[in-house]
This record gives structure tokens, sequence and C-alpha cells, in this order.
């Protein structure tokens, strides 16, 4: 746990700290402080660290005395702050304020006020204007009434409403309390009256329909009017008698060819000709490409049990994995044991890296066993031996050379179920993946049922 020491505040796990009356210490020097100011006048000291002493003073002197050079304290690491201390209380007369006084009370609302006088009367309105000045000697009915004068000005506004009773007294102010509510508006002055009508203009007259007035000079001739709509057609006229036939006309020139006239049904078959002569013999054609090598065919009956397969073509694979070699199997039936024998002929292009013969076995067997040999060096191999039926190989790790054919053989026995599928098959992988080894033509698979 990290401890702070009493004389310079320095901060430390307690492992490294010097512990005396409660009091933690970060070095002798400091301890020692302790005591040489704490063994004059008792406790009453102050300590502080300058630009380059560790001082102390007693409290209530001024001068701060060095005691030790800061370095002998190595690096200081400042501690952490000090928490706060307690504010200290004001002096008196000071010039923080009192304590607030309370909220005064809300002012009581104010009467409403009295309802403004009446506006004064507006302006009157101007006067109309008059009316159309009659023609002499001609008779007219009453005119209509001539239009209505301008309207007048609006009286001017009604005086305001004196305001309500004692509604701008303050309640009794203590601090400033909540504004009171404001009084209700007074009523608004009642409209002026309007304006006067403007006088009506004198009647004029209106003219009686059908009476001569003064005669005018002639007018000009009006314009001719647009060409009136067709009349209606009339009815059509009697036939009239045929007349006489005409002289013949001249023959016309000959008409276009027709179109031609569709295609005749096919007539029958003449007999057949007599034979042509023979044609000399064409020469032989290019022979065909061979086609690709044909599954193997189902075992013929012999009286020989065993049937034995001879590799066709040399298998050549690069693969680590067990590769199968092409057309070296046989698919044994349900419910069959068979006895199985191979002879291998094995070739590796490095004599360090091993040519390895396995078997990929058909599923659902009730019982199998194998064993696959491969040679290693004229005087060693490798053998491999089945339980559980997984395909597997003979792990050969060289050939003794690579221009010769080296050793691979198999024997085994596998008893088939009634749900047995799949091919015994032989397989090849080389030792080091990138490295060719071959099983040659002439290796042979040979199986028997028993």
């Amino acid at each position: 746990m990290d401890k702070t020491c009493k004389i310079c505040n320095t901060v430390g796990d307690e492992v490294y700290m010097i512990n005396k009356y409660d009091e933690w210490f970060c070095s002798n020097i400091c301890l020692s402080a302790f005591f040489t100011a704490v063994n004059v006048r008792g406790s009453n000291v102050e300590f502080q660290a300058s630009d380059t002493h560790l001082q102390w003073k007693y409290v209530n002197d001024t001068v701060w005395v060095d005691l030790v050079p800061l370095t002998e304290f190595g690096v200081l690491t400042p501690g952490p702050p000090g928490p706060q201390g307690l504010q200290g209380e004001p002096g008196a007369d000071s010039t923080v304020p009192g304590p607030k006084g309370d909220k005064g009370d809300t002012g009581s609302q104010g009467d409403q006020g009295l309802q403004g006088t009446q506006g004064i009367q507006g302006i009157p309105g101007n006067d109309g204007a008059d009316g159309y000045t009659p023609i002499k000697n001609v008779d007219y009915f009453d005119g209509a009434v001539g239009p209505k004068g301008d309207t007048g000005d609006t009286g001017l506004q009604g005086l305001q409403g004196l305001p309500g009773a004692d509604s701008t007294v303050p309640g009794p102010k203590g601090d400033t309390g909540d504004t009171g509510q404001q009084g209700i508006q007074g009523l608004q002055g009642i409209q002026g009256l309007p304006g006067i009508d403007g006088q009506d203009g004198a009647d004029g007259y209106t003219p009686i329909k059908g009476i001569d007035y003064f005669d005018g000079a002639q007018g000009i001739q009006g314009i001719k009017g647009d060409q009136g709509d067709p009349g209606i057609q009339g009815i059509q006229g009697v036939k009239g008698d045929t007349g006489d036939t005409g002289l013949q006309g001249i023959p016309g020139n000959d008409g276009a060819d027709g179109a031609q006239g569709i295609q005749g049904v096919k007539g029958d078959t003449g007999d057949q000709g007599p034979q042509g002569v023979k044609g000399d013999t064409g020469d032989q054609g290019l022979q065909g490409i061979q086609g690709e090598q044909g599954e193997q065919g189902i075992p013929g009956v012999s009286a020989d049990p065993w049937v034995i397969i001879k590799l066709a073509s040399d298998f050549v694979t690069s693969s680590a994995s067990n590769t199968n070699v092409t057309n070296f199997y046989f698919t044994p039936a349900i419910n069959k044991t068979y006895l199985i024998f191979g002879y291998f002929l094995l070739r590796t292009a490095t004599t360090t890296v091993g040519a390895r013969p396995g078997v990929a076995w058909p599923s659902n067997l009730t019982d199998a066993t194998a064993r696959m040999e491969a040679s290693t060096s004229l005087t060693a191999s490798a053998i491999r031996t089945w339980g559980a039926q997984t395909t597997q190989n003979a792990l050969s790790t060289g050939l003794a050379t690579t221009t010769n054919s080296h050793w691979g053989s198999l024997d085994g026995l596998i008893i088939t179920s009634g749900t047995t599928t799949g091919n015994f098959q032989i397989t090849l992988a080389t030792e080091t993946a990138g490295t060719n080894v071959t099983m040659k033509a002439g290796s042979i698979l040979m199986y028997r049922e028993l």
C-alpha cells in the first residue's frame, strides 16, 4: 500500500517507507528533520520544498530555514494534492451580504377602469354629384337615384378609460416581491357616430321608348355585311330519256401479264433408270484416331477359378495421396468369400523417394484383412497390414535404382455381406509430393471365389 512522507510528501510503497509513531518517512534524512524540529518547540512546525531545499519554520515565524538540499532525495515525484481545507469563517464587518429577506406578498389586483366617454361625432360626408341635365323638349321618367355620397371620416376615438382605483399602489416591500397581477384594462370607449350623408344630386330623366328626338345628319354608310349562309338544296329534277348508243371505241392496249399460276401437283415417280457403270475404287481413307481403352470386361467362365487382371499400361503419379491405379480393381459380389494376390513392378524417379502401393476397400464387408509389401532397398522392404478397412499403403522410403523395377506384393482375404458395394482397388502414392513413381505395365492383380 502506498504511503506519503510526513516531511517531503514523497509517495512510496510502505515496504520501503519508515514508520514512526504512525507517521511515515521516505528516508532517515526526513525522519531526522522531523525529530530536530519537534524537539525544540513541540510539533508546531511547518515544512515546504523550495526550488533547491526542503525548508521548515515554526508556525508563527515568517522565515523559512533550509533543512536538506533536494538533491539528497534524488528525483522527486510530487505526491497527490491533499484534501482542500475547510473554508474559514468570515471576519467581522465582512463585505459578504447577510441572508436574503423573505419574499414580499403579492400586491392585490387593481379595480377595473371606468368606461371611456362616447367619441365625438364624425365630420359630415361630401355632397353627392349632380344628376345629368335634361335635353330640351324631351319627356323623361324620373331618373335613377344619384350615387351615394362618400362615407364620412371615422370619428375620433373615445377617450381611454380611467385607470382602476389604487391599481398602482404596491404592496408592502420586503425584498422585491413577485410582480402584482396587471389590472384589468378599461373598456374601450363607444365608437363615434357616423358622419352625416352628403346631399343627393338632382334627379335625372329616363328617355321614353319610341319618342323621336332631334333629327341628326345622315350617318356614313355602314360596312357591307358578311355573306349569308348557303340556301337549302333544291329537289332533284325528273330523269331525262336515254340517249342514243355512241360509236364503238378504239380497242385498248394489251393488259399487263397476270401473276404466275399456282404450281401443279407433283407427277408420279418415273420408272427407275438402268444401273450406271461402276466407278473406280476410291483412295483409302486416313486411319481414324484410336479410341480410349474400354472398361474391363466381365470375366469369362473358365475352368481355372482364378481371375487375373494384368495392368495394360504404365501408371505414373507424383501425388503423395493414395491415387487409384487405372483399371486395376475388381468388384466383389455379395455374400461371397475371395482370396486375393497381387504382384507389382515398382519404379521411382529418385532413389531416395519410395513408391507406395496400397488398397482402397469396398464398403459393408463382413470381414477382411490384407498385407501389402514394398521394397525400400535390395535387402529390406516396408509392410502394411490391415485391421480396419481404410485406404492405406506400404510406406516405402526409397528404391535401390531408378532404371529397374522393384518388388511389390499383396495377399488378402475378404468376406462380403448382402449389402457390400464398391471395388477392391489398387492405389499408388509417392513418398515425396512432386517426385514421380510408377507401377509398370504387366503388374498382376488376381483373385478367386472360394
